[in-house]
């Protein structure tokens, strides 16, 4: 018997059977269905227990009773994602609901000493020493031939090992590690033997060829399926009737899950050194964490980054993990196995789309989802607010309140949470996730998958307002209350005068700020205010040098800094770097409350180093952000870092905007000398 995988370049018929010709990396060949399969169209296959025989022109293969097919063998499934049907394991992912849950690990970690569990502690008292010295475990295995991938898999001896009903896992893991059979332990530590039949392979083999189908093919499947009398496809069908709404969400999310898979595949079979990777030095492990020091963060990795790390060579060990924290010298996790020696990093690629409100779209409002999906005007509203607050408290089902920098938005949401303590709100927010936390605390999500429940008010707050979001969002809210800047919203065409509320007037920043602002950004609004909020009550402190940068009266200052930059994608300038400490140092000396200043870089290195300089100089309080988690201070110095253009982030002259209109009173940059020469609005 043969196994082949390859890729179908031709679909023919001889002597009345259905013939494929499959390109493979050892050739070309025939295969003649002796027993009729159904591959759905899917062309890249992998064909296991072919008789092969020998043709005029090129070898030819039969495919039998013995045979089997496995679609998309590049693209790695999990046991648990085949538990179920198809459908039903869709959703769950779709929704960010767990999986049938392994406990293959925990009875390894506990059996071996490694980490205590009371669930299993019983259990593992009842093995004598030498029973748990025949354990053995491996994080993950996976197998590229059928496209498997098993977490937690334990062996006894060379029996692949399974806990009590987990039948699906012991055969996926037999399979991918070429056994025939496999142990099934209960628990009280008994084991029974269990022989995987042809039976066997092919059922699991068939549910994982009806899952990897619908993550490559989801509306065709659903329209080969479609019966709207089956109530577990109710929220399908729908689906598929509007797919003109939803088809291209859904593909995305799925395009996005499949990239994900192949990037393991990626990290888990290739060569070191064509993985990208970032090296960490000096390593220790404890358990289950690791902490290590680091010269660079050119990968940009960030608390909460899914990651992989892989072992001094010539150990192969590929371990998952996560960041826990990273600072300018040292970046600390956690991983899933024990690791020795970890010499290599990397990020993990994450499903960023998301599609949880839209598989459950059918539970929005009636009124809601007749705007949304069927264009349907809103209720008419027969008054114009004076005030947003109460355009909001009016419960308007959809409403748009726009405004630029400075004009009160955030103050909004605050004076209607005081007003209407009892509502059920969340604001919801991906580009200014962060800096809005830092105002509202936990009333702030990121993810749809969060969401819990159905809420009186979804503030949903953001530069780009995104129609999938607002679909996502649909189906836990009464009320979508939009807050943004100056682009056109979805779905602003359908809405009458009175939803949709514009602010004019900046009362966030000084009038000069404003002035300035315009030099390279078109603003919509208007400034008349002078808001002087910084006080200099010890200028005898303040070396002489810094007393012009400190000035109040002088609201927007540049100060060149020559400076050379080091990395290549995520820079630091070493010099603007410390030039900022030593300025913060002279507003501290002069009196200058700490939590008035903020520093905002481009550069994750830059606010690395910038923090770990100021604690050096033991101060404490002043706020170093990113771009997207800066809030509004009286003071705000901003690092260009680059020496001869603007950082990528500034090039779009919003963010550029957004940055120095963070500065209530008070904007210095600190920048290289060229930069004035080519950017006009800076001389």
């Amino acid at each position: 018997m043969a196994n082949l995988k390859g890729v179908v370049i031709r679909e023919f018929e001889s002597a009345g059977k259905k013939c494929i010709t499959l390109s493979t990396d050892s050739g070309v060949f025939n295969i003649v269905f002796e027993k009729p399969a159904q591959l759905w169209g899917v062309k890249k296959l992998s064909f296991v227990n072919l008789k092969e025989e020998r043709g005029a022109l090129r070898k030819t293969f039969l495919f039998t009773d013995d045979s089997f097919v496995s679609f998309y063998p590049g693209f790695l499934v999990q046991p648990e994602e085949i538990e179920e049907d198809s459908l039903s394991t869709l959703s769950k992912i779709f929704n960010g609901a767990s999986l049938k849950e392994s406990f293959e690990g925990e009875i390894f970690y506990a059996v071996r000493g490694i980490k205590e569990s009371n669930r299993f502690k019983t259990l593992v008292e009842r093995f004598p020493k030498d029973i748990k010295a025949k354990f053995s475990f491996y994080p993950y295995i996976f197998d590229t031939t059928f496209g498997f991938f098993v977490k937690d898999a334990l062996f006894f001896g060379r029996f692949p090992v399974v806990f009590e009903d987990n039948f699906t896992k012991g055969i996926v893991q037999a399979i991918s590690s070429k056994f025939e059979e496999y142990l099934v332990m209960s628990s009280v530590g008994t084991f029974e033997e269990k022989k995987i039949s042809l039976l066997d392979k092919k059922q699991v083999f068939l549910k994982r060829n009806e899952f990897a189908n619908l993550v490559y093919s989801f509306f065709k499947v659903i329209g080969n399926n479609y019966d709207k009398t089956n109530s577990n496809m109710l929220d399908y069908a729908y689906l598929f009737d509007h797919r003109d709404i939803f088809e291209a969400p859904i593909n995305d999310f799925l395009k996005e899950f499949r990239s994900v898979r192949k990037h393991i595949k990626k990290l888990l079979e290739s060569r070191l050194e064509d993985i990208e990777t970032m090296r960490i030095y000096n390593a220790e492990s404890d358990d289950f964490a690791f902490k290590a020091y680091i010269k660079d963060n050119e990968l940009n990795l960030d608390r909460g980054t899914p990651c992989m790390l892989f072992e001094r060579p010539p150990l192969n060990m590929r371990i998952f993990g996560i960041v826990k924290s990273i600072d300018f010298n040292t970046i600390s996790g956690a991983v899933d196995y024990k690791t020795v020696s970890p010499e290599f990093i990397t990020p993990l690629k994450t499903v960023k789309q998301e599609v949880r409100g839209i598989i459950n779209i059918t539970k929005a409002t009636d009124t809601l989802k007749d705007f949304l999906i069927n264009g349907k005007f809103l209720p008419h509203i027969d008054k114009l607010f004076d005030n947003p607050v109460d355009l909001i408290a009016d419960q308007p089902v959809f409403a748009v309140i726009k405004g630029s920098f400075g004009t009160g938005k955030k103050h909004i949401i605050g004076e209607f949470l005081q007003k209407y303590p009892g509502a059920k709100i969340i604001i919801f927010s991906k580009g200014f996730y962060k800096s809005l936390k830092e105002v509202f605390g936990n009333l702030v999500e990121k993810s749809v998958e969060n969401l819990e429940g159905v809420y009186d008010y979804i503030f949903y707050f953001d530069r780009h307002i995104d129609k999938n979001t607002i679909l996502n969002l649909a189906p836990f809210t009464k009320n979508i209350i939009v807050f943004t800047y100056d682009e056109t919203v979805p779905y602003e065409n359908l809405l009458e005068e009175s939803r949709v509320f514009r602010l004019k007037k900046v009362f966030g920043f000084d009038k000069f700020i404003h002035k300035f602002v315009l030099r390279f950004y078109a603003l919509n609004s208007e400034a008349t205010s002078d808001v002087s909020e910084i006080k200099i009550l010890n200028k005898e402190n303040i070396e002489s040098e810094f007393i012009p940068l400190v000035n109040p009266e002088k609201v927007v200052q540049f100060v060149q800094v020559k400076g050379a930059v080091e990395f290549e994608r995520n820079k630091l300038n070493k010099n603007e770097a410390n030039f900022t400490t030593t300025l913060i140092v002279q507003f501290l000396k002069g009196g200058v409350d700490r939590s008035s200043i903020e520093v905002i870089v481009p550069y994750e290195r830059q606010k690395a180093y910038i923090i770990d300089q100021l604690k050096t100089n033991q101060v404490e309080g002043v706020r170093v952000s990113l771009v997207e988690e800066a809030i509004q201070s009286s003071i705000v110095v901003i690092n260009f870092v680059d020496v001869e253009s603007l950082p990528n982030v500034f090039e779009d002259k919003f963010n550029l905007a957004f940055a120095i209109t963070r500065a209530r009173s008070k904007v210095i940059f600190v920048g290289s000398p060229a930069l004035p020469k080519k950017e006009k609005f800076l001389s």
